[in-house]
């Protein structure tokens, strides 16, 4: 199962038009009730079959034809739960911590229910999903405060988890909780966050197939936690800057080329380094995403604002690019669109 909302753009009428969408989607809080209990339902519901399952493969393995069968049922179920997870994401959104008795009156414990260990991977992913929406729509009025503590040792435990989509809503979360649940975590829980996130994008197999697009959002909460704190900053930056650019996942690769514009205009010095030490493999960066996909025209055009930037005020930076090491990451076709950019 994919968890929609980890693949959200970075269009801002996109967001515009979800958060429309979402307040005209808004109920009476007896509607709202009603809902709720429709919901609940559907997930108690499978959770009982999803159990007969596994209870009938225990007692008699199944043959060829009976495990199809498993298998498409299985798929159904998490197609089902998926689409409960959105409609119960969009009651927040709509509802922000309004909505949250009617939540944890019918289904808060279901749902942590479906996040332990011993549940199946797809449950543990919307599980995670459903309070990587409670953060984020349920934190600025303190409604998520409550739920940080014990949500804090699942998300780092499945920003570990062996399953990608797991991993990929932990990580996610993660992220979540630095943007938006902020003023909930100490520095001690924000260390231990960005330690996770670490761990993620440097682990051997991080840029696999099949796991980038978890480190891709691994690499978008290790920059926002470095935003949050200047201690984590000093010590991971530059590791967060050698995983970039990002590729996998487009619109987080958006996102995260935002964040490292936006740091350099900032003049961020943990970033760019004391002596800008760092800026000639910023400037490659911005050299391998230039006239691609994971750059949109209002972030090109603020790069080729910094770069014009260098060139004016730091032109010896630009002269140490070509002896960078990274350098040779740079094709013809890139490096010429950097010359252009930077000339024009």
């Amino acid at each position: 199962m994919r968890c929609l909302r980890l693949r959200r753009g970075s269009d801002p009428n996109a967001a515009a038009a979800a958060a429309q969408a979402a307040q005209a989607a808004a109920f009476t809080p007896a509607q709202q009730q009603q809902c709720t209990q429709v919901l609940s339902k559907l997930m108690m519901e499978s959770a009982e079959r999803k159990a007969e399952r596994a209870k009938a493969q225990e007692e008699e393995e199944p043959d060829e034809e009976e495990e199809e069968q498993m298998a498409g049922e299985a798929e159904r179920e998490e197609i089902l739960i998926s689409n409960v997870v959105e409609c119960v994401g969009t009651l927040m959104k709509a509802h922000h911590s309004a909505y949250l008795p009617v939540f944890e009156e019918q289904m808060a414990q279901i749902t942590m229910a479906m996040m332990q260990p011993s549940a199946i991977d797809s449950d543990r992913s919307a599980a995670l999903c459903v309070f990587d929406d409670l953060i984020e729509h349920c934190s600025a009025d303190g409604g998520a405060e409550r739920y940080i503590a014990s949500l804090l040792p699942f998300y780092l435990q499945y920003s570990q988890d062996a399953n990608t989509e797991v991993r990929q809503a932990a990580v996610y979360g993660i992220g979540v909780l630095a943007e938006f649940g902020k003023a909930f975590l100490g520095e001690a829980e924000q260390q231990q966050c960005a330690q996770a996130m670490l761990q993620v994008v440097e682990h051997a197999e991080a840029w696999s197939e099949d796991n980038a697009t978890a480190s891709d959002n691994a690499v978008s909460a290790l920059g926002k936690l470095c935003k949050l704190s200047d201690n984590i900053a000093a010590a991971a930056f530059p590791r967060w800057l050698k995983q970039l650019p990002l590729s996998a996942d487009k619109s987080e690769a958006i996102l995260v080329h935002g964040q490292l514009a936006a740091f350099v205009e900032a003049s961020n010095v943990h970033l760019l380094g004391a002596a800008h030490e760092r800026l000639p493999e910023i400037i490659i960066v911005f050299g391998q995403i230039l006239g691609t996909d994971s750059i949109d025209d209002e972030l090109t055009t603020r790069v080729v604002h910094l770069l014009k930037q260098v060139h004016q005020g730091l032109p010896h930076v630009l002269q140490q690019v070509p002896s960078h090491p990274g350098f040779a990451k740079l094709d013809a076709v890139q490096r010429k669109a950097l010359e252009a950019a930077i000339s024009s």
